[in-house]
């Protein structure tokens, strides 16, 4: 009988202390290392890429400066007839006379001008303008031609008849370019009379440069 309880608690027994034995022997999971794998694993798998910043094309800019720049014509220096007119020595009449002016095209009326002032070359005709006069600017307003002269135009000594004469040849200048009216000026304004006996509040008319006689050396 007691042979029999032996064996019965060793039939028992036994398996306990193999179970007790394994558990002994296999290592613990760390918790952590377990967690740490799985996440690493699971963070790999949700882990997206951040998308790239959109590149921004920037738009060629356009070099426009040639396109702004006004295109610079190269003038050239060339030789023009122009018609003069002085009076005789006597100041009694007027007579024209042909002149050869370098300039280009754009400086031409003030080239003209230029040469009225110095004077004539020919013997018996002489200038009423007085010394130190220059010209300053020649504009076309509204068709019709305005001269500008230095102050010292207004040092001239003229008496009535020889006013217009001085008025009428700076206008004479302008009509041989198709202008039959000039508009005179002294520092760019507009005065009611220079010499106190010709209006010029109104520009000069005249008659074509071509009913006065040229000069021949009376």
């Amino acid at each position: 009988m007691m042979k029999r309880l032996l064996q019965l608690l060793l039939v028992i027994t036994l398996p306990l202390f193999f179970v007790v034995a394994c558990g002994q022997d296999e290592e613990p999971v760390d918790s952590d290392e377990s967690t740490n794998g799985i996440d690493s694993e699971q963070n790999g798998d949700i882990i997206e890429q951040e998308p790239e910043e959109d590149l921004i094309e920037e738009e060629p800019i356009e070099n426009n400066t040639e396109q702004d720049e006004q295109e610079v014509v190269e003038e050239t220096v060339s030789s023009h007839s122009v018609w003069l007119v002085f009076s005789d020595q006597d100041v009694m009449d007027m007579y024209r006379v042909p002149v050869t002016v370098e300039a280009t095209e754009s400086e031409l009326y003030i080239k003209a001008f230029e040469a009225w002032i110095a004077g004539p070359k020919e013997d018996g005709l002489v200038s009423l303008l007085p010394e130190n006069v220059s010209v300053q600017s020649v504009t076309i307003e509204n068709n019709i031609p305005h001269v500008s002269f230095s102050k010292e135009l207004l040092n001239a000594n003229l008496g009535s008849g020889t006013e217009a004469m001085l008025l009428d040849q700076i206008a004479l200048v302008m009509e041989q370019f198709g202008y039959n009216q000039t508009q005179v000026l002294v520092d760019g304004e507009i005065s009611p009379s220079l010499f106190g006996h010709v209006s010029t509040d109104t520009p000069i008319q005249v008659d074509s440069i071509e009913t006065y006689e040229q000069w021949n050396g009376q």
